[in-house]
């Protein structure tokens, strides 16, 4: 009797696990059957629009700082660095485009993915000290465009 329940059990089981193989290679074939009708080159695109880097600007002004543009975007590489790591600080490409020493305001360019903007606005807020004295540097406008910039710059 005992032998009897077992093969049954066992039977139930291998048509159920013979039933959800066979779904599960029909969806697989389902899903091949999309990609392919999609096609390669919409997978691409797809692709390359989320990797696309995106080039922004950032108008910043500074309080308290007494240096040269070299050591402030040194120091804001630095905290680039210590925030996002080395290997994000390089994908986010920053270069410090204008400083005007007079009205101590300046233009970041970021050229990377477009998370990039939101790591350096962060970097930004951390930065709090040069050589023991205490300055902070307040992001004022973000923007695609150097031109809209420039306008307020002055």
């Amino acid at each position: 009797m005992i032998n009897l329940i077992s093969i049954v059990v066992a039977l139930i089981l291998a048509t159920t696990s013979f039933a959800l193989s066979i779904l599960v290679l029909m969806r697989i074939l389902r899903v091949e059957k999309l990609l392919l009708f999609i096609g390669s080159r919409a997978i691409e695109r797809v692709a390359r629009r989320r990797l696309k880097l995106v080039k922004r600007y950032i108008l910043f002004e500074v309080h308290g700082f007494e240096g040269s543009a070299e050591e402030l975007i040194n120091i804001i590489n630095r905290a680039l660095g210590r925030e996002i790591g080395r290997i994000g600080a390089a994908q986010c490409n920053v270069r410090l485009v204008l400083f005007s020493p007079t009205s101590l305001r300046g233009v970041l360019r970021i050229r990377g993915p477009y998370i990039c903007m939101h790591q350096v606005l962060l970097a930004l807020t951390t930065i709090r000290d040069f050589n023991g004295k205490k300055f902070i540097i307040v992001p004022l406008r973000a923007s695609g465009s150097l031109k809209k910039l420039r306008k307020l710059f002055s």
